[in-house]
């Protein structure tokens, strides 16, 4: 598996090897999606559209017309993927679409808390002992061929913690329902990322800037300022009031004769 074959699917939706020429698959997948450079590369927003049904759809046909083979493995991978963000963004009550990962969480023996440690994480740890397996390889050059330690490391704890914290709100809260992107943590994202704008160059502030800026943004209003940057979600959100990149010119009363 490797980022060139998502570009080379990419391409190929986009070329005229394709036999219906102008009617793609990846209609929502853009450059942007994959040719990333660092900054890009940690928003999860473009990480979803590359990690989703479509895309691994794109591949098998790829591989059924002839035009690429062995990318079995990462259709597979991006199809759990995509159920993954699936799991932890329940936001309705009514599924209103055909994923059955969308319904709302109704009780601790829901099927996807056990699909989540007994099929996506072992997934991965099969991955990664697989990889270990390999003794003619060196340390450096396993690396390669997995997942970073850091990530597989993330993915572990995300999914054991969201695991335990959904049978908590159902077994010792008695929740009635679910909805797992209520947890999510945009909202704290959201708020640093207009703690760093206060702070202009300044990458390293001492208590006394935060708490100015605490003051600040409490005097500005926090729900009145745009986030200009971070790696949050803007979905069903209101235009903020008092958006700071506005730059428009205003507009100037006409002078009296």
């Amino acid at each position: 598996m490797g980022w060139h074959q998502i570009m080379n699917v990419y391409d190929w939706d986009l070329g005229p090897s394709r036999y219906c020429l102008g009617i793609r698959f990846g209609h929502k997948l853009k450059q942007e999606h994959v040719k990333l450079d660092p900054r890009s590369r940690m928003r999860v927003n473009l990480a979803a559209q590359v990690l989703s049904c479509t895309v691994a759809d794109m591949l098998d046909e790829q591989r059924d017309a002839g035009e690429a083979s062995g990318t079995e493995s990462l259709s597979k991978f991006i199809r759990l993927m995509d159920k993954f963000f699936d799991c932890l963004n329940v936001s309705r009550l009514i599924n209103k679409t055909r994923k059955k990962a969308k319904d709302k969480y109704i009780n601790s023996s829901d099927w996807r808390f056990e699909w989540l440690e007994t099929e996506f994480l072992k997934f991965f740890d099969d991955w990664d002992a697989q990889v270990n397996s390999q003794e003619n390889l060196k340390a450096d050059e396993k690396a390669r061929f997995k997942l970073s330690h850091q990530t597989l490391v993330g993915l572990r704890i995300t999914t054991m913690s969201f695991i335990k914290l959904g049978k908590l709100l159902f077994d010792d809260e008695n929740a009635e329902f679910f909805l797992s992107e209520k947890i999510s943590q945009d909202p704290v994202e959201e708020y640093f990322s207009k703690q760093r704008a206060r702070g202009n160059a300044d990458e390293h502030p001492d208590l006394q800037m935060v708490n100015r800026n605490v003051l600040a943004l409490d005097v500005t209003g926090d729900e009145l300022l745009k986030v200009l940057n971070g790696n949050v979600r803007h979905n069903n959100r209101k235009r903020p009031t008092l958006d700071v990149t506005d730059m428009t010119r205003l507009p100037t009363k006409k002078s009296k004769p």
